[in-house]
């Protein structure tokens, strides 16, 4: 019966098994000798690695608008969809 066994991509960091006789295992897969992956005769539900996202740019605090610089709170322009109170008059 064959044996499976957990492994580490050491390119992507993701985790899944394999069988023992698997020719990469030492070459790009890595062994992971676990107490909680013990061999095991069915195939186990893979980890995958996924790095966080980042932004691109980081704000810095000089380049952030402030509301006390200019001494009013900052607004935001209306949407089309806004309901306007009876006896508004549409100024477009």
């Amino acid at each position: 019966m064959p044996t499976y066994v957990r492994v580490k991509d050491t390119d992507t960091k993701h985790e899944f098994d394999v069988l023992e006789t698997h020719p990469q295992i030492g070459d790009n897969l890595q062994l992971i000798k676990s107490d909680r992956y013990p061999p095991a005769r069915s195939p186990r539900a893979p980890k995958h690695h996924v790095k966080r996202a980042r932004s691109t740019q980081q704000e810095s605090p000089e380049n952030v608008p402030s509301a006390d610089a200019s001494g009013e709170s900052p607004s935001r322009p209306a949407g089309r969809n806004t309901k306007k109170e009876e006896g508004e008059e549409s100024h477009d």
